[in-house]
């Protein structure tokens, strides 16, 4: 099943005296349980394909296609649409340093609607389920930079998202926690299905993932030899 179809994108930004192209007729189709990752150099507008993708940012031009249906940045409902259907998962992991990882986890289902107590029970679960059973009361700042990305993982994940954006989610951890951010990453897709497009710079990444693509000079391309 086809979750996302993004059309001829291009992303352009203007200054006073040229036009910067960042993404160049960008076409890419996801389906569940795809296990992507989008590889290319610092600057070279990954975060800014995956911020259009997740509609954090609209394209100069193209479209954005979920379910078959176009969905811009017009789309009155378009806060709600993202909390129930998207999920992200940043480098720097942004919990909240006066929540506990729990209550950090809980919150977006609480925004979602759900009673603070419901959304505790299943944060607490989804934690325990990643391996994080011992660690729900503690703050961010008690955490290990490990544990503080299983926390936004799990946060990403709390309502059950169609799909998870990672950007560059192993970029501030040594090569043993990315190491286990990687393998629970590939275990919640082969587990639970769960839709990942990652975009990375690490080559080990794109080594784990099912369909690799890189991004160079605005454009996307398939890379042949390293998808399933």
């Amino acid at each position: 099943m086809e979750i996302l179809r993004a059309n001829s994108i291009v992303k352009n930004y203007q200054d006073a005296n040229s036009v910067l192209k960042i993404l160049r007729s960008v076409n890419l189709s996801v389906c569940k349980a795809d296990l992507i990752a989008i590889r290319g150099s610092s600057g070279s507008g990954k975060s800014t394909l995956l911020h259009i993708l997740g509609m954090l940012d609209s394209p100069t031009s193209g479209e954005i296609h979920y379910f078959d249906k176009l969905v811009t940045s017009k789309n009155k409902e378009l806060a709600a649409f993202r909390n129930k259907h998207i999920g992200f998962v940043f480098q720097f992991h942004f919990l909240l340093m006066d929540f506990t990882a729990i209550e950090n986890v809980a919150i977006p289902m609480y925004i979602a609607g759900k009673s603070w107590h419901k959304a505790l029970k299943e944060a607490g679960e989804l934690l325990a389920r990643i391996g994080m059973h011992e660690r729900l009361n503690h703050y961010p700042n008690q955490l290990s930079g490990g544990e503080q990305q299983r926390t936004a993982i799990a946060r990403a994940l709390i309502n059950h998202p169609d799909i998870v954006f990672a950007d560059e989610p192993t970029g501030n951890l040594d090569a043993k926690h990315a190491e286990e951010i990687i393998s629970l990453i590939k275990g919640l897709n082969e587990d639970y299905g769960q839709t990942f497009i990652i975009a990375t710079h690490d080559q080990m990444i794109c080594n784990s993932m099912n369909t690799n693509y890189r991004l160079e000079q605005g454009v996307l391309e398939l890379v042949p030899g390293m998808n399933s």
